[in-house]
């Protein structure tokens, strides 16, 4: 297990607890990352991350642990499998499977709920925003369709902060 400190101006210092989570989808392997804030105490509510196209980057791990300092556990999890992050063919390969088949799509997902248990979900979509809008170091034309786009990171981030505080209340 490894801690992670967040500096945030928004944010006191926090230590979030890091570790690898491996489960399964049918029969491939999936690691994905979970972390938690290691400073608070009882159960927390779940949230499972969904990375991008480029798959469980160090951009993913970072917003999971942006999650786990406002005191949600985290699982970001893996839709490509052990060994195909980093290697662009295999994501190129996975990404068309995983576009072309729904139902491996959503297998996949459940795969990482599986981990968290039950949930609730939403979808907020922003127009204009390129793929990757969350990443900051994401350069606009550098690859055709990803920008990091400010305001949207910004509203997303708010939006998934309501609606975890609402669906969450007691």
């Amino acid at each position: 297990m490894l801690l992670w400190r967040l500096l945030n101006d928004s944010l006191r210092s926090v230590n979030i607890a890091i570790c690898d989570l491996s489960y399964h989808d049918l029969e491939t392997p999936l690691t994905g990352q979970f972390c938690w804030n290691d400073g608070q105490q009882g159960p927390r509510p779940g949230i499972l991350l969904i990375h991008g196209g480029a798959g469980l980057d160090a951009h993913a791990r970072e917003q999971a642990c942006r999650y786990a300092a406002l005191g949600y556990a985290v699982l970001a999890c893996d839709m490509f499998g052990d060994g195909i992050a980093g290697d662009k063919e295999r994501v190129m390969a996975c990404l068309l499977a995983l576009r072309d088949d729904p139902d491996l799509l959503i297998r996949r997902g459940r795969a990482g709920l599986a981990a968290l248990a039950g949930c609730h979900w939403q979808l907020v979509m922003y127009g204009r925003a390129l793929h990757g809008f969350t990443h900051r170091p994401a350069v606009p034309g550098a690859m055709p369709g990803v920008a990091y786009d400010r305001l949207a990171d910004e509203r997303s981030f708010a939006a998934a902060r309501a609606f975890l505080a609402e669906a969450l209340a007691p």
